[in-house]
C-alpha cells in the first residue's frame, strides 16, 4: 500500500466575502459596509498565517457587517416610503 505525502486539509477556508462587503459599502450603507471591507480583507492573510480561528472570525465578522448595511439600507427604504405613504393620506385627506 502507498502513503500519500501529501498533507491533508482539515480544515476549508473560509469565504473572505470581499465582494459582498464592496457592494454593500457602493449600494448599501458606508459606514459598516467600509468596516465589512477591512474584516475581509484580513481573512486570506490571517488563513495563509495559519490563525485559522481568527479567519474565520473576520470572514464570520465581515459577512455580519455586509449584512447589517443590507439591514440598514432596506430599513431606510422602509422608512423612506412609510413617510410618503404617510404624506400622500394627509394630502388626500385635506383635499388636496
Amino acid at each position: 500500500m502507498e502513503m500519500n505525502n501529501q498533507p491533508t486539509p482539515t480544515r476549508v477556508k473560509p469565504d473572505n466575502y470581499l465582494a459582498f462587503a464592496i457592494v454593500s459599502t457602493i449600494l448599501f450603507f458606508v459606514p459598516t459596509g467600509i468596516i465589512a471591507i477591512i474584516k475581509a480583507s484580513k481573512v486570506d492573510s490571517l488563513w495563509i498565517e495559519g490563525k485559522y480561528d481568527e479567519a474565520e472570525a473576520m470572514s464570520a465578522q465581515a459577512r455580519k457587517f455586509s449584512r447589517i448595511s443590507l439591514f440598514v439600507f432596506l430599513g431606510i427604504i422602509a422608512l423612506y416610503v412609510t413617510i410618503y405613504f404617510f404624506v400622500f393620506l394627509a394630502l388626500i385627506a385635506s383635499g388636496l
